[in-house]
């Protein structure tokens, strides 16, 4: 008996705190007897008492919060909205709070384009409103400005800090001023503000928080305080128009996508001190000629400079000790990674013979590089090196390389035949070749066709040639030494050409001795 008194309970209670339904155009759940959450909009609403959460096609028009609502014969107190309740509601023009409601979740308000007021009831213990813009009850916090608003806005002197999402979606304002009295800015907190082109930073900032002005594509130029420490993720993440660039000699630290698609930058320098920049921080600034970094560095993620294609070369303080530069190409200390190698590069590239993993997007989009030669010894090519390395003829993998990463290979348009020296197929699990790739011959060594027919993604080649194989008998013999003997001494004059690259056993491009040393080495295995 008592086990079945526990679990109506405890079924009791789930029930109360999971009942959810709507009045007057606005739902609700329950959160005990007489309390109750507003919660958003969704695709089961219109008069339902059964309603799906979380799909939130957003409030529209004049929305009043009631203190108290009656339903089904309860009446309940609206303490609390859940988590951007009424976030991206493109259709809502104000909104009007109840005294008992003292607690929003963060971003209540983001991207309510339309929204042009926020009224808090006066009693109202926690929040407050002035001139529609709301606040905490002592005017600390600036916690959210009306998306609808345009033109200038003047942050009061009493603020301290500025909420998550504050401004997040405030389309129309062109400038915001901000007193030296505030020390802190969330994240978010001017996301998405298109046409904002200023906006000044107080002293006392510390740190430029996620996506703080992530899509702010007007923004020219920011003055960034000599305090601050972090630009973290996304930061600046398609400030398209930004333009000048001094980082503070305090930072350390520089997070994942935070200047990434700045296309109008064109030159960085990282202060001493920094000790980190997270991946693919400067992706896709396609006009980033120059970079410096400095000897403090220590960590670098993926594809930092991925799709920075007007950068030619990278410029690393001497006395750095996790890195080094070497013909303008970044790699670590001991040359065995290959991190970067700038988006401008044209011609052809040599790796360092030390080089063993290239790291993931090294290559990517380097659409100038027109040859490249991989060292014996390299074992690992990650994720989208070479991605869209259009003029590359041809790929000739040493026979070391043990790992193919995601995508690897693909939109390189131009190759002409893919040559891979390893007897085992390097393990690919999953795509790394655009599907154009396979109508290109595949050329393998010794007596390992078969093997690389079996394995994925290998197989899916269409032509596959064993190198050596000069005759294309399907096997390498003496015959095969002797027709090539004779083409490099000149003595087969009746013999039919044969395609270049079967002989070409070390790849460098023409017919020798060695070539021939190699074939009989390849005989023999």
């Amino acid at each position: 008996m008592k086990r079945l008194l526990t679990i109506a309970f405890i079924f009791a209670f789930f029930h109360a705190n999971s009942y959810c339904f709507e009045v007057e155009g606005i739902n609700y759940k329950a959160l005990s007897s007489n309390t109750a959450q507003v919660i958003p909009i969704s695709s089961s609403g219109g008069g339902s008492s059964e309603i799906s959460i979380g799909i939130n096609y957003g409030y529209s028009g004049d929305v009043v919060i009631p203190e108290t609502i009656n339903y089904n014969g309860s009446t309940y107190q609206v303490v609390s909205a859940e988590d951007d309740v009424f976030a991206s509601s493109a259709k809502m023009t104000s909104i009007s709070l109840p005294s008992s409601l003292t607690e929003l979740g963060p971003s209540p308000f983001a991207c309510c384009s339309k929204l042009m007021s926020i009224t808090v009831d006066p009693n109202n213990p926690v929040y407050t409103s002035d001139n529609g813009v709301l606040y905490d009850k002592d005017k600390h916090t600036l916690i959210a400005v009306p998306g609808g608003l345009s033109g200038s806005f003047i942050v009061p002197t009493s603020v301290t800090a500025i909420a998550n999402s504050a401004f997040y979606g405030c389309f129309r304002l062109t400038s915001i001023s901000i007193p030296e009295s505030v020390s802190d800015i969330g994240a978010n907190a001017f996301r998405a503000c298109t046409s904002l082109t200023t906006v000044n930073l107080p002293e006392q900032i510390t740190a430029i928080k996620y996506g703080t002005f992530h899509g702010c594509s007007t923004l020219k130029t920011i003055s960034i305080p000599s305090g601050v420490e972090l630009i973290d993720d996304y930061a600046f993440y398609y400030c398209r128009n930004l333009q000048d660039l001094q980082l503070p000699s305090a930072l350390t630290q520089i997070g994942e996508y935070a200047f990434c698609t700045c296309n109008l930058l064109r030159t960085v320098t990282i202060p001493e001190g920094v000790k980190s920049i997270g991946q693919r921080a400067f992706e896709s600034s396609k006009s980033l000629a120059k970079i410096a970094l400095p000897s403090s560095l220590e960590e670098i993620g993926a594809g930092i400079f991925r799709g920075c294609t007007s950068l030619l070369s990278i410029d690393l303080s001497s006395s750095n000790t996790h890195f080094i530069v070497e013909d303008g190409v970044l790699l670590d200390i001991n040359k065995t990674t290959l991190i970067c190698c700038p988006g401008g590069r044209k011609g052809k590239y040599e790796l360092p013979s030390t080089v063993k993993v290239i790291e993931e997007y090294a290559f990517y989009n380097c659409k100038g590089l027109t040859s490249i030669v991989l060292p014996e010894g390299l074992t690992t090519i990650r994720t989208a090196s070479f991605t869209y390395c259009s003029l590359l003829d041809k790929i000739i993998l040493p026979s070391t390389v043990k790992t193919i990463g995601k995508s690897a290979f693909v939109g390189c348009s131009g190759l002409q035949a893919f040559v891979s020296r390893s007897h085992t197929p390097p393990i690919i699990t999953s795509e790394a070749f655009s599907t154009d790739t396979y109508s290109l011959p595949l050329y393998v060594v010794g007596t390992s066709i078969l093997l690389y027919q079996n394995a994925d993604y290998w197989k899916n080649f269409g032509i596959m040639k064993l190198m050596g194989d000069v005759n294309q008998d399907g096997r390498i013999s003496v015959v095969d030494v002797m027709i090539l003997v004779n083409s490099i001494t000149g003595n087969d004059s009746e013999a039919a050409p044969f395609e270049i690259t079967l002989g070409d056993i070390n790849n460098d491009g023409q017919l020798s001795v060695v070539d021939v040393m190699m074939l009989v080495e390849l005989i023999m295995l």
